[in-house]
This record gives structure tokens, sequence and C-alpha cells, in this order.
């Protein structure tokens, strides 16, 4: 070999001699044309003066809604990159049938138009069979990498008949050394094409209208492959278009290896002394790669599960073998219809983005913009209408929005995003999400009531007990107490160092919590079915299902004592108890408001049925705020307890069954419809704010800023509130 190295193109060259042959023939041919007119053969690039092109496509790729991408590369015949053509040189067709422009928007996209970053993978032979310098190799990598461009990132791999990633993709020089340096001689086995096709799933490729990100396999090898582990046929499929400079060294090295796999280029040299200039070569190649980079883009018309055949060529070529046009397919099973316009966070599901949405407060929101139908590149700006909302931006386009919220969001806040490159806009509406999940505690049982207090959670778990959990950390609670009941525990309620548990037919049970990680029952009395209970001072008011009212001295918590019962009909479910009034929610019986002022004689006062039926009651100031089952939530004036009247109602999601309030704000455990939040500012107009699935909501309780839902089906959730 007489020179540094000779360059095999990577179709070998018999390809060579044929595109030389047909150029000479279309030279004649042009020759003995009878017409003077030059005007009819289009000069393409500064330098050619020919009309020969060769066409080679990276692969083409899809993105919803039905964006098809298909990046491809123009040279003339002698190698020299074509880097002026516009899309009106060039002819598309879908099924072999042209597209059309107006509903597909077509677009051709430059090196110019696009940041260009690439990745490299360099892959030394580190096999015993090699009769080459290992160190030689070495020295040229690392000359190699002291190259590294400032869009390139590179990774170290060494390869026999296993493949070693020594390296993962880096810009850190002294790291790409490092690995280098590492490399020692293993087996004499080679699994050439199996390290091939390893070292290619370290990348994905990728040719978008935002960027362009290839990667390319720097191959370096003095072996064959010996395992037939995989045939050239199954490696060149696998690749996908993957790009390959494979390098051999040595004179006994068989090149079909390397020249039959799909690679860029191909370089033969007599021994590693010569890899260092060879490598540089390469990187250059790599580096200018980009210069006749197209990226032709369309919105494909296409539906279903077939696979779909794509051509482009251009208008004028004289190369009529099959590298002179660019061919692939594609399913367009997943595509989906859009109009023109900018939105934000389109998907499958919403094509046109969302009109509104809820901002974390612990959490930030992501908004992502996309444009259809843009003549142009897009170019976007935030802004919002509201104070408590910080904007971080992000992408290429600034096409990422991270929107943080600071403090409860305004009422009729807005984001705006408008696309100025394409005069598109797009206004949502914004507002503060009312809880954020923290952590789920699965109980062994079903959760029916829970109590909270200085970071311990009282758990009613039904059939497995009463459950005591550290919440200090409320992402990992820690289970310190459990305490077995005879019956079914269903409501819970602490005061002093004393947890009140309604028991259903054991009635009270009494326990101390003064070590909550060693509970202790110290008294109880048998009610009939007590699902509810409140305790003040001394005295224990039992919702005691079918005997309505039950009212019992706790003074001596090891033997409470009977007083009196106010009896119902209905089915006694919950209870508030407030001044000299216990408000009663009695399930089809209404609302009872019933007069305590003396204990052993519990008196009725009234009733009046919100709705049928009910199962919880909260009192505040002139207002009972009463849980109406499948008809949601009533609110009750109680100014005159002798006559009340119901103010307004709202119909929640699922079906109410308890209500806990917080300022401005009722939570609502509604069952099936899990955590309804609402607001209750104005007692004749309530509003849902939100709502929060946790599977069957049946108990709930705040603390401070904590929300915290019983949840039959799923345990116990915790929250954040934004309040």
């Amino acid at each position: 070999m007489t020179t540094l190295f000779e360059t095999k193109i990577k179709n070998g060259i018999m390809k060579f001699k044929n595109i030389l042959l047909l150029s000479l023939i279309l030279l004649t041919l042009s020759l003995l044309s009878c017409s003077d007119d030059e005007s009819n053969n289009p000069v393409y690039g500064e330098t050619n003066p020919s009309a020969t092109f060769i066409l080679s496509g990276q692969g083409v790729r899809t993105e919803l809604p039905n964006y098809v991408y298909l990046p491809f590369q123009v040279n003339d015949a002698n190698g020299k990159p074509i880097t002026n053509l516009t899309i009106d040189d060039f002819k598309f067709t879908e099924r072999r049938v042209p597209i059309n422009p107006i509903i597909s928007a077509p677009k051709i996209f430059t090196n110019d138009d696009l940041p260009y970053a690439f990745k490299t993978v360099l892959m030394i032979d580190n096999s015993a069979n090699r009769q080459i310098d290992l160190a030689l190799i070495k020295e040229a990598a690392n000359s190699f990498v002291d190259s590294l461009a400032y869009n390139q990132q590179i990774a170290i791999v060494a390869f026999s008949d296993t493949t070693e990633l020594l390296q993962d993709f880096t810009t850190d020089i002294q790291a790409l050394k490092n690995a280098i340096n590492s490399i020692q001689v293993q087996n004499y086995t080679m699994n050439m094409y199996g390290s091939v096709l390893s070292a290619a799933t370290l990348w994905e490729d990728v040719y978008s209208p935002k960027t362009i990100n290839p990667g390319f396999i720097v191959l370096v090898t003095g072996s064959n492959d010996n395992t037939n582990a995989y045939s050239i046929y199954e490696t060149n499929l696998q690749l996908n278009h993957k790009q390959i400079y494979a390098i051999s060294i040595g004179n006994d090295f068989n090149y079909m290896a390397l020249d039959s796999l799909d690679t860029e280029e191909y370089i033969e040299l007599i021994d590693a002394s010569e890899l260092t200039a060879a490598l540089q070569v390469v990187q250059n190649k790599m580096v200018n790669w980009a210069d006749n980079y197209y990226l032709y883009s369309y919105m494909s018309e296409l539906r279903g599960y077939y696979l779909n055949i794509i051509t482009l060529s251009l208008n004028v070529n004289e190369n009529i073998t099959s590298d002179g046009f660019v061919e692939d397919r594609f399913l367009a099973h997943s595509f989906y219809s859009i109009d023109e316009g900018v939105f934000i966070n389109s998907s499958a599901d919403k094509p046109f983005g969302v009109d509104s949405l809820e901002i974390g407060f612990i959490n930030t929101s992501i908004m992502k913009a996309v444009t259809f139908y843009g003549d142009n590149i897009p170019r976007y700006k935030w802004s919002t209408t509201s104070s408590h909302i910080t904007m971080e931006i992000s992408g290429l386009q600034n096409e990422i929005l991270t929107a943080i919220s600071t403090n409860v969001i305004e009422p009729n806040a807005t984001i705006t995003l408008v696309d100025e490159a394409n005069n598109f806009s797009q206004t949502i509406a914004v507002s503060s999400l009312m809880l954020e999940p923290i952590h789920v505690i699965e109980t062994s049982g079903t959760p029916n009531g829970i109590a909270v207090r200085d970071n311990f959670a009282y758990i009613a778990d039904y059939s497995e007990g009463f459950k005591i959990f550290d919440i200090t950390d409320k992402t990992k609670p820690d289970s310190v107490g459990y305490f077995s009941t005879w019956s079914s525990t269903r409501d819970v309620f602490l005061l002093g160092n004393f947890a009140y548990v309604a028991n259903w037919t054991e009635g009270l049970t009494i326990i101390d919590i003064s070590d909550p990680a060693n509970a202790q029952q110290t008294g109880g009395f048998n009610t009939c079915r007590s699902p509810a209970l409140f305790v003040r001072d001394t005295l224990a008011f039992m919702a005691d299902n079918t005997c309505g009212l039950t009212i019992l001295s706790v003074a001596d918590s090891s033997n409470p004592t009977f007083i009196s019962r106010y009896d119902s009909v209905r089915y006694s479910f919950s209870l508030d108890v407030v001044g000299d009034y216990v408000y009663l929610a009695d399930f089809s019986g209404g609302l009872k408001i019933i007069d305590i002022s003396d204990p052993a004689n519990p008196i009725r006062k009234s009733t009046i049925n919100p709705g049928l039926p009910c199962y919880d009651v909260k009192v505040r100031g002139n207002y009972a705020y009463v849980a109406v089952e499948q008809r949601g939530i009533s609110i009750v004036d109680i100014s005159n307890p002798s006559a009340p009247f119901v103010v307004s109602s709202k119909y929640t999601p699922g079906s109410a069954y308890e209500i806990v309030l917080d300022g401005d704000i009722a939570y609502i455990a509604d069952y099936y419809g899990g955590v309804s939040v609402l607001d209750i500012s104005n007692p004749n107009s309530i509003k849902i704010l939100d709502n929060f699935d946790t599977g069957d909501a049946y108990s709930i309780y705040i603390d401070g800023n904590y929300l915290y839902v019983a949840d039959m089906k799923t345990g116990l959730h915790i929250f954040h509130t934004a309040y």
C-alpha cells in the first residue's frame, strides 16, 4: 500500500465504478444533445457543474400527533456536500402519491436552522489474536480525545468476545484517557458484530425540528468476527441507520467483514502507527457531518396499521440508481388530527392541550408548548397575571415552563403563551392545587376513623382494631402501637391522655395513650352499635345507631357510667356538640338538634331534613354543615335552634360521608368520589375547588396543613393542603 491509508466507500469499489460509468454515459449523452440551452440543466451547490447527486437517509422518525421526519444528506457524484437546496428542489410521495402541501405543511430544515451536537462511541479491539501494538492504539486514542469538539461527547468501549463500557458519554478528557489506558488484552475470541450492536444501544439519534443529535461509532479493530453470533444481515438490520466509521489494522484482515457493515466509511491501515492520522480524518468528518444535513418535516394524512412507504427525491437528478433517492417506511396507527395554533400540554387524549391547570404548592407544575402548522420555527413567550407564580423557562425555543406557586393563587389568574414567530397565542386559567398527596399508609384492616395529635396518627381500623403510627416523617410513617378490640372499631376521639373509641357492638372503649407505643385499655361501656362519638370534659356523647344519642360519664376512665339517652327510631351515624346542643346526623331521620343543657334529660329542640340520608354534621357559628350522602353537602342556618332552615346545597362527585372545616374550606370524605374540597366562604353559593380520587374515602381529619383521609379500600392517605 503506497499511501498512508486507503479509504473505501461503504458500498465498495464496484459501486464507485458503476457511478463513474453512469456519469461518463450521461456526460456523453449531454455532449451529443442538440440543445444549446444550458438553463434547462440546473446547477446545485457552489462548485458542482453536474446534475448527478447521491442522497442518503438516516431513517424515518415519527412524532405525535402526526409528524413525520426524514433526515437525509445530499452529495454530488464526487462526494462534495450540496448545501443550498430548498423545499422547491424536492418531490415527496406517500404510498407513491404526492402529498398535499396545504394539509401536510411540509418544511425543509438545514443544519443552519438547528443546533448540532453529536455523540461518539470509540470502540477498541482488545482481543489477543491481533498482531498489532496495543500501546500505539492507546496513544492514537488519547490523541483522538484531545481533539474533542465543543459539541461532542465520547464513550469508550473495549471489545473481544464480550463488550465492556469503560467510560460512558462525557466531555471529561482525563476520564476518557483513564478509560483508554486501562484497556488490557483479553482472549482470542472476537464477537465483533455483537459488540457493534451493543455499542449502538448506548444512545438514540435525535433528528427533529428542534435539534440534530446523531451518534457515531468509531470502530478500531485488527480481528475478524469468529463467533458467528450475528450475521451481517441481521447486524445491519438491527443497526437501523446507526452510523459507523470502521478502521482495520493489519495485512491479514478480511476487509469484507467491515466493508459489508452499513458503514459511513471504511479505512484500511497497514499498522497502528497510521491510526492517529486516520482518527483525525474521522473526527473532522464527524464535526462537519451536518454541513449537508436536511430534515424533511410534514404532517401525514395517513392512519391505521399499514406500513407506509415514503419517497423523497430531487426534481432534477441524473442519478437513477438506488442512492439517487431516499425511501423508507413508517406506521401511522397512533396518529391523530390537529388544528393549527399553539397549545399547552397537548397529548393524544387532549390534542388541543389544556384550558385550565392546577399548580402544585409543594412540587412544581410543568407546562410544554407545541405549535402545529406554523410557517416558522416557534419562538415562545410566557406571561402570567398571578403575583404568586414564579416562572422558570427552558428549552431551545423556550417551550417549557416550570410554574412554582409561592402562595394560594389569586382568583381568575391566567397564564398566556405566545408563539411570536407564528403569531399564535393561548391563554389558560390557573388555580392552586388544593391537595398535594404525600403518602398512603396501607393498613391490614378497613380504616373507618382517624384522629391525629403530636405527630401520631390514631386509626380505627374496623376489624383489625386500633392502631397508632408515628408520622413525624410523613413520607415514612412507622407503626408503633396496636390495640386489639373485640368488635369493629369505627371512630376515635382524643382528649387528654386518652383515646375514646367507638367500638360498634362493644360501644365505648377507653385507651390510655400516654405512651403511644404501649397503649392500654382502661375501661369501656357497652352501648347499642356506636359508629361515632364526641367527648367534652367528662361527658362522652355516643351516636348510637338505632338507640339514638347515648350520654356517658367518663370522669372515671376505668369505669364509665350511663347518664341518659335520647331514643331514635332511625340510625344515628354522627354528631357534633356545641354549647348546650348536640347536632345529630340521624340518617333518614334528618338533622336533629337536641338540648343537653341538662345532660340527664336531653330534649329534642327541632328536626330538619336537608336531604336523605344524613351521615355527618359539623357546626360553626350559625351554620351546620351536613354530609347528605349522594346529595352532597347542605348548609343549615341554626341561628334559631327551634327553626333551622336549609340555606344551600351542593352535589359532590361521590357520596358525602364526613366533613371537616378549615376556615372557608370544607373537606369531604366523598366515598367513591375520594376527597372533595369546597369553598364555603359564601353559605349561599358553595363551590367545588378540587377533587382527589383515593378509592372509598370514609373518614377525614385535619391537623394544621395536613389532611388525613381514612379510605376503606386503600388505607390512610396523607395530604398537604393549600391553606
